[in-house]
Parts: C-alpha cells; structure tokens; sequence
C-alpha cells in the first residue's frame, strides 16, 4: 500500500524534513509554480531519496562482511574447515551487525540527499 503525501505549496516541503522514511511512501508536487513536465522530474528526485530503504548499502555491507569473514576464517590455523560453532556464530553475528550498520548508513545517506533535493527545489521555487 502507497501513502502518497501530496505537496500543494513550498512551505508543505519544510514539513518532508520532519516525516520518517518508510517504504511504501512517496511524494506527490502539485505547485502550480511549476510546469507539469518539470513537476514530474523533481518528483523523481524526491521519491528516489524520500523512500529509499537502505537495503543496497545493507546488501553491500553484508556482502563485504561475509567475506571478510570467509578470509579471516580460512586464515586460521586449520582453515575453515576447523572452524568451531563458536567462530562461525562469531562470524555470522559480524555479517548480521555488518547488514544493519549498511541499513541505517543507506537510510541516513538517502536522509541527506533528500534535504538537498530540497533545498534545490526550494531556491528554484524561489526565483
């Protein structure tokens, strides 16, 4: 289900700062200050940033954790194979905090760039 936040006059966009990126929002311009077509593509911008998840930066961490962990593993003394259950919960329990560091990295990246996006439209809104 989408809730779609709809932004009728630049001041409603001071208030995008203020809501919490969940997925399954977005945004939605109807500034009359701006033509349809131009409306339509700072609406992409938005939305690119304002439902952003963080999942690929979580999935990249994940990836580079697990195999750090894989490497580090292997160069013990008896290779993976004599990896106990204690290395490898060790290890997956790296991966897992790996992945969430990932998540809130994405999410507070999309955070910043969405304020920026902002602020573009907010001085084009301006003129």
């Amino acid at each position: 289900m989408t809730v779609l936040t709809v932004i009728r006059e630049p001041t409603d966009l001071s208030r995008v700062h203020r809501w919490t990126i969940v997925p399954g929002r977005s945004l939605q311009l109807c500034i009359p200050d701006l033509e349809p077509n131009e409306a339509r593509v700072w609406e992409t911008r938005l939305n690119r940033h304002y439902g952003a998840c963080g999942c690929g930066t979580s999935a990249a961490f994940l990836c580079i954790a697990l195999c750090v962990s894989v490497v580090v593993l292997a160069g013990r003394p008896g290779g993976l194979l004599a990896a106990g259950a204690a290395d490898l919960g060790l290890a997956a329990l790296a991966v897992l905090a790996f992945g969430v560091v990932g998540k809130l990295l994405g999410m507070a990246v999309a955070r910043v760039r969405l304020h920026f996006v902002i602020r573009s439209l907010w001085r084009r809104l301006q003129r």
